[in-house]
């Protein structure tokens, strides 16, 4: 097409080992622009909504955007998606790397995979071609494993994005990881359903050269990103530092999540697993997805005791979850932790929220060392952590229990195990306590993939961003429910602006506002959409997602606040603060044009045109 796109799709049967090349509409392209977007739309028009997700019948569709055409800060970047094993609803995954940028200039915009093989393979994408090769050998590797076997036998200059033995055995909570777990599409169970069709993995060594609609303005846009960039208040620590720098500073404002979300503080032991000890006690060295400056990757060593291990190290997600949530103040079973699941395959944020759960049960003598396999969970234990994690990755005893998350758990395990599953719509909360910032509880409750952040990062208004030009033009309190809805709706459509460009979401604090997104965009495509044409695109995305989830079984009660966020803390950054949830989401469904069901209005989907799908 010359403009971003090659509007072609491949579509891979596993089945019947076929690869077609199918043609790719721009009209779907302007619609959905790409990533997540056009996802939902083959998974809508294609997938029955009554299938189990680890069926023969769901689909994977890895669809890459615009800005993986071009040499931007942040074009590595991924979208995995399919019906979720997890949450059972919309699934979505978002990973780092090169994938992104390697898939794209194959000539291929879309990547749908479907069937299952009878047998363990891979696929192998070229320019304008693709195989389905034996992966008989790689079966049962970890991450790392395959990732340097792999290229060994086919190239160095392939992308590599692969499952661990946590996907090869179902787990729901299993995701997919890229260069070997330097990137991870970590959430709603991508892995395992790259398990249920015996794919091990997909490679991709792209050479094709960019086409673009103007050649000159997106050189000058790139460069832009980048002096933007490296001049932003914002890349100093965060280049030094990585993500676990946020650990102190989000612990003051009472956003940390601490004992199973229960603690409102927890200075010390916040400054023992965040920065500078994290870069002091695991030697650390930065690294870098595609074309970044920013380097917020971290690569780790641990060389020698019972913990000893090198790879890429956590973010402040896993520090997080697999630290302060549980009371973990040691940096090294927590970075061992994160190693295996790095290995294994597995959602750090979710393995967190199901072993805080059973600390804490374990602590109220719901679940007992026994039921543990004779795992003592108390609280700050390392060594627990490092044995469930195992457990959870090679679904071994309690762990096949486990890796099925958080509200199976309390499902299971009954009324006394309410409270501490930490949860919406089946997939644990990231790292973001929503008595910290308000918006961030409204985000998870109405997200069309559960609990989630980047599904739309209202919490940035709330830290001073703004958006004048589509009518963000203040911040806003953080313990306030003023103009949460329109916070959350904003964001959320912004968010997926970004999945489906597809493009890295923290370049926003990077000087990288949305008028140079939007610019960038143009630049690329040609389409010379106004800042309103383009937010419409991401409410046509959101919208979509809803409307699968609503076909899956989605209810308005689903869409809920954890009973945990209702407690109030005596002490911290958010002490005495709980938001009025029902204020807020009632606001945010008459925003939406949702009734009280949260089913859109026939106005709004004539607006979207998206009629025929509800």
């Amino acid at each position: 097409m010359g403009n971003g796109y090659w509007g072609k799709t491949l579509r891979v049967n596993l089945s019947n080992r076929t690869v077609t090349t199918e043609v790719l509409p721009e009209q779907v392209c302007r619609d959905f622009l790409g990533g997540c977007g056009i996802a939902a739309k083959y998974i809508a028009d294609e997938v029955d909504m009554g299938i189990d997700a680890l069926s023969e019948g769901n689909k994977i569709v890895i669809a890459t955007g615009p800005v993986n055409m071009i040499n931007i800060a942040g074009a590595g970047r991924w979208e995995i998606c399919a019906l979720s094993p997890l949450t059972h609803m919309w699934g979505e995954a978002n990973g780092g790397g090169f994938f992104g940028t390697k898939l794209k200039h194959t000539g291929f915009d879309v990547l749908i995979v479907e069937g299952k093989a009878s047998t363990p393979v891979y696929l192998k994408i070229d320019d304008d071609e693709a195989q389905i090769c034996d992966a008989g050998k790689y079966w049962g590797m970890d991450n790392i494993e395959v990732y340097d076997a792999l290229q060994g036998d086919i190239g160095k200059e392939y992308s590599v994005i692969s499952i661990g033995q946590a996907g090869e055995k179902l787990v729901p909570m299993a995701c997919v990881c890229s260069e070997g777990a330097h990137g991870h599409a970590g959430r709603t169970g991508m892995g395992a359903v790259m398990g249920s069709k015996n794919l091990k993995a997909i490679a991709a060594n792209g050479k094709k050269p960019q086409s673009v609609a103007d050649e000159a303005k997106v050189k000058e846009c790139i460069n832009t990103v980048l002096n933007n960039i490296k001049n932003s208040g914002f890349y100093p620590d965060f280049h030094k530092y990585g993500q676990v720098g946020s650990i102190i500073p989000r612990e003051a404002e009472g956003l940390l999540p601490i004992k199973n979300w229960k603690q409102g503080s927890w200075r010390e032991g916040a400054a023992k697993i965040g920065t500078p000890a994290f870069n002091e006690a695991l030697d650390v060295e930065t690294r870098a997805c595609a074309f970044c400056p920013m380097g917020c990757k971290r690569w780790v060593k641990v060389k020698d005791g019972k913990y000893a291990h090198v790879g890429p190290g956590a973010e402040y997600e896993s520090v997080a979850m697999i630290g302060s949530a549980l009371l973990v103040d040691d940096l090294k079973p927590i970075s061992y932790a994160n190693d295996l699941c790095n290995r294994y395959g597995v959602d750090t944020i979710s393995v967190g929220g199901v072993i805080a759960m059973m600390f804490e049960l374990y602590e109220d003598g719901v679940v007992s060392k026994e039921y543990l396999d004779g795992v003592e969970a108390a609280w700050g234990s390392g060594e627990a952590l490092v044995a469930l994690t195992k457990k959870i990755g090679l679904a071994e005893g309690v762990g096949k229990e486990l890796g099925k998350g958080v509200a199976h758990m309390a499902k299971i395990l009954g009324e006394k195990a309410q409270t501490a599953a930490v949860e919406v719509r089946g997939l644990e909360v990231p790292a973001h306590d929503p008595r910290a910032y308000f918006s961030m509880g409204l985000t998870y409750a109405t997200s069309s993939r559960g609990a989630c952040h980047l599904h739309g990062f209202s919490e940035a208004m709330e830290l001073g961003v703004v958006i004048p030009e589509i009518g963000i033009t203040e911040a806003v309190d953080r313990h306030s429910e003023e103009k949460k809805a329109q916070a959350c709706a904003v964001f959320q459509d912004v968010a997926q602006l970004h999945n489906s460009m597809v493009w890295c979401f923290p370049l926003m604090f990077g000087d990288v506002p949305y008028s140079l997104q939007l610019e960038i965009t143009n630049a690329i495509t040609g389409w010379g959409l106004a800042p309103t044409e383009f937010l419409k695109v991401g409410e046509r995305i959101n919208v979509l997602q809803h409307i699968i989830n609503l076909k899956r079984g989605l209810t308005r009660a689903q869409m809920k606040y954890p009973k945990r966020f209702t407690e109030v803390f005596e002490d911290g950054g958010a002490a005495g603060k709980v938001p009025d949830f029902e204020k807020m989401i009632d606001e945010y469904l008459k925003l939406r044009d949702w009734d009280e069901n949260a089913v859109p209005s026939k106005k709004k989907l004539g607006e979207l045109g998206l009629e025929k799908y509800l």
